[in-house]
């Protein structure tokens, strides 16, 4: 993983080099111009054992009349309250520390507080910023007051499309912007994004790194390979962190673009893509496209569709409040077009300090999508076996 960032490029020069090795974790660390890199060898363990209480410290449902549906975010506030954004319902449902449902927030619209779709929500410590379906955000106070709008990002200066990547402890903002089109070359098929520090109405380029692994057939243009490689960016209150997932490997920087560490786990691969994996992504897009108006898509979904040869290491990357990444498996499930697919099995995520530290693998329960994470619980969605969502925050237990 690089970046283009000229200050950390101009470290070169002085680097210096440390590397220690201990035998316990089973790991090499170097140190070249401050940035820490850390090689996980096969069979290595993590520092600690951290596992969930088995019981939830809260669950929310639908049971009291109030609709838990479509959750494409939340957020848990300091005083242990909870806020979800609802797609389906088009509006931020707050509840408070014991799960009661205290007001509900927004409507579908395009005027101050409402939302033309409701996809995202991200936060500044716990004042809470929403994201609709046309980036546009509506800023609230924890308790729900309206406070302001900001409009979408224009485009890039070479016509990107551009996507906000999350807003940091002290108010500045990540921005992600997307080529206008494909920037693939023949040799390296592979998509790239930028990434660039906003204050204000000022933003300043941070970096360059791989987006989508790229595939070509004989006589078609390059196209996105289904279950290829990703770059992921999961933005911290004082970092963010970057990872593609062609390997276990994660970068982490300032918000101004400063690489501090990285970490590599050579021997952690995606394994082959099989058989079964393809019709699953067949079935996921028949349902997705049915009737008659989606035959032409299903038809060209059998003739023109281009796999990878092997699954992303990882699958998600999710930053917690405390300044620490989750790193997620991939799931097969992530193909479709469910807002928050839910995975069927229980999954272990990996957790990282910025600097580089495996703290820990977390497994988490069947039925849940991680959404959030603290320096002691996680919160996610979960369905039980009749498929109905609630929200479930569960204790972190550190060993």
């Amino acid at each position: 993983m690089h970046t283009c960032n000229r200050k950390a490029l101009a470290l070169v020069a002085g680097a210096f080099f440390v590397s220690v090795t201990s035998k316990l974790f089973a790991q090499t660390v170097t140190m070249v111009s401050g940035v820490r890199t850390v090689v996980y060898a096969a069979g290595t363990k993590p520092k600690g054992q951290w596992t969930l209480a088995p019981n939830p410290l809260l669950r929310i449902t639908g049971d009291d009349g109030v609709e838990i549906l479509d959750i494409a975010a939340l957020a848990r506030l300091s005083d242990g309250s909870v806020v979800i954004a609802s797609n389906k319902t088009t509006d931020l449902r707050f509840f408070a520390a014991n799960g009661a449902h205290l007001r509900n927030v927004g409507r579908q619209g395009r005027g101050p507080g409402e939302f033309d779709g409701l996809w995202g929500l991200f936060r500044i410590r716990d004042t809470l910023i929403a994201s609709d379906g046309i980036e546009t955000l509506q800023v609230f106070s924890p308790d729900g007051k309206y406070l302001r709008t900001e409009a979408r990002p224009i485009r890039g200066p070479k016509g990107e499309r551009v996507n906000r990547g999350g807003f940091f402890a002290d108010g500045r903002s990540l921005l992600k912007m997307a080529p206008a089109r494909d920037t693939s070359g023949p040799t390296r098929r592979m998509m790239h994004f930028t990434l660039h520090l906003k204050v204000g109405s000022v933003t300043t380029f941070v970096g360059k790194f791989p987006s989508y692994q790229r595939v070509k057939m004989s006589g078609t243009p390059n196209t996105n390979a289904v279950f290829g490689a990703v770059g992921y960016v999961a933005v911290l209150p004082n970092h963010f962190c970057v990872g593609f997932s062609d390997a276990m490997a994660l970068s982490c920087y300032t918000p101004e673009g400063m690489q501090i560490s990285r970490v590599q786990r050579p021997g952690a691969l995606g394994r082959t893509v099989n058989t079964a994996d393809k019709q699953a992504y067949i079935d996921a897009m028949d349902v997705a496209n049915p009737g008659p108006r989606g035959e032409t898509l299903r038809r060209l979904v059998r003739e023109a569709t281009t796999y990878a040869e092997r699954m992303p290491a990882f699958g998600r990357l999710v930053g917690s409040t405390t300044d620490e990444v989750w790193v997620g498996p991939n799931l097969t499930e992530d193909v479709t077009l469910a807002i928050s697919p839910v995975p069927d099995r229980a999954t272990v995520w990996s957790v990282f300090s910025v600097n580089g530290d495996w703290l820990s693998d977390v497994t988490l329960p069947k039925r849940f999508r991680l959404m959030e994470a603290g320096a002691n619980y996680v919160a996610g969605i979960q369905k039980d076996d009749d498929d109905v969502e609630s929200v479930v925050v569960y204790s972190i237990v550190k060993r």
